[in-house]
């Protein structure tokens, strides 16, 4: 397949930030929705530690990439005090 590429450009990612695969339903126990969500949720969770908000980590997080596409842009959101994330999560959203 290489071979046949005109341009190529290989990444080096760290997989726990960048990987999140959904190949399988929801009944499956690796590579599922439920599992996609629980990681892109902790990486959005990093990004508020990295910019110093306080908030609760028990639930669901999401933020918008339009919004924040590397955990940038992230300061507005000190001006809440604490951020409480509810039982069905919470979607940060400018």
């Amino acid at each position: 397949m290489f071979l046949f590429a005109e341009n190529l450009l290989l990444f080096n990612i760290d997989r726990s930030e960048e990987f999140a695969p959904i190949k399988n339903g929801d009944e499956a126990t690796s590579d599922n929705p439920r599992i996609a969500r629980e990681i892109m949720s902790k990486l959005f969770k990093s990004w508020l530690k990295k910019a110093n908000i306080e908030f609760s980590d028990n639930d669901p997080l999401e933020i918008n990439f339009l919004d924040s596409y590397d955990g940038e842009n992230l300061s507005h959101l000190q001006e809440l005090a604490k951020i409480d994330i509810g039982e069905n999560g919470l979607f940060l959203d400018n």
